[in-house]
């Protein structure tokens, strides 16, 4: 029922719907298909100004999944989504630039700025990735075990960068 009243949303032009719509294509039918069809729905999603649709879209057109390879467009899309406080979209664009590819060349310096933009709201994949870095002395990052376990600690506990509030007082 939630899937038909989504749909339904969706074709009256509710945006949030539309995104629904395109993560439901996505994952209940995992072949081409599924993909070109919950690609039309982000796009829909997109042009109503959906920025979680952005990042599902942009991740797509990276071909990661079998779809179509726009890669220019994904980097485009997740960069908006990126920008407007995505932190998936961040932490894709961090690894992204961190790692290069044979369509996004290597950028350590904007790697680590997505990186550290994600860190400092808590997103724990962000942490979790810059204390590994910290912890190694990856990417020209000169090794720093307490850098590091700062990220790890901040990644356990979801604590936002500089936030030194006792977690009993947040709660």
């Amino acid at each position: 029922m939630f899937r038909l009243l989504t749909r339904i949303r969706a074709r009256m032009g509710h945006p949030r719907s539309m995104l629904l719509a395109g993560i439901d294509c996505e994952t209940a039918d995992q072949t081409a298909e599924g993909l070109m069809k919950a690609n039309a729905w982000y796009r829909q999603a997109v042009a109503v100004g959906v920025t979680e649709a952005k990042w599902h879209l942009g991740v797509n057109y990276l071909g990661v999944k079998g779809g179509e390879k726009r890669p220019d467009d994904a980097i485009v899309l997740l960069t908006e989504a990126a920008d407007a406080g995505h932190l998936m979209a961040m932490w894709t664009l961090g690894m992204l630039y961190l790692k290069g590819s044979a369509f996004i060349d290597k950028n350590i310096e904007k790697g680590l700025h997505w990186l550290h933009a994600a860190a400092e709201t808590g997103h724990s994949r962000s942490c979790d990735q810059l204390a590994v870095i910290y912890r190694d002395g990856e990417y020209s990052v000169e090794a720093d075990p307490a850098e590091a376990e700062r990220f790890r600690a901040m990644a356990l506990s979801d604590t936002p960068l500089g936030d030194d509030t006792d977690q009993d007082k947040r709660d």
